[in-house]
């Protein structure tokens, strides 16, 4: 058996991990609960934490039927089966000590981002962390100097 990643189609991934624990598979959805407001009424929902993806434990029986489902759009495996537990048991843990969570995009120092929010929106540049902060480093290449400005990971996007 084997932790694998499901990438789903658009806006199925209950229906996705309804079908694999139909299977037999355990499956791990992360769901956070929001709560909005129409009008006069309040209305809560739960919606996945990471949108598009599904974590599940397949046997091999079950990974043929699984990649044969009309939602699944892909199957991703891992070589590091022990490093995808730990941070799926992460996950899990502070979801269930109702921990206040946002996904972030994965932000690795030297990629290139553009600031999408804040008054430096449109600036293009490379991540760097100095100091526990991030940084975006924009380079003037013609005359090969470069300006860091410190920004909220939130704010910026991969290119």
């Amino acid at each position: 058996m084997e932790w694998v990643v499901l990438c789903t189609r658009p806006r199925c991934e209950k229906k996705v991990a309804r079908f694999c624990e139909g299977q037999g598979a355990s499956v791990f959805l992360p769901l956070l609960s929001r709560t909005h407001r129409y009008g006069g009424r309040t209305r809560t929902f739960t919606s996945p934490l990471f949108a598009g993806y599904v974590f599940a434990l397949l046997n091999m029986n079950q990974f043929n039927k699984v990649q044969q489902y009309q939602n699944v759009a892909r199957l991703l495996r891992t070589m590091d089966q022990l490093g995808l537990e730990r941070q799926l048991s992460s996950i899990r843990r502070a979801l269930n000590e109702n921990e206040i969570m946002e996904v972030f995009p994965f932000l690795v120092e030297g990629r290139h981002v553009i600031v999408k929010l804040g008054p430096m929106k449109g600036f293009e540049g490379v991540i760097q962390r100095r100091k526990g902060k991030t940084r975006v480093v924009i380079n003037v290449e013609m005359i090969q100097h470069s300006v860091a400005i410190e920004v909220d990971s939130q704010d910026v996007a991969p290119v």
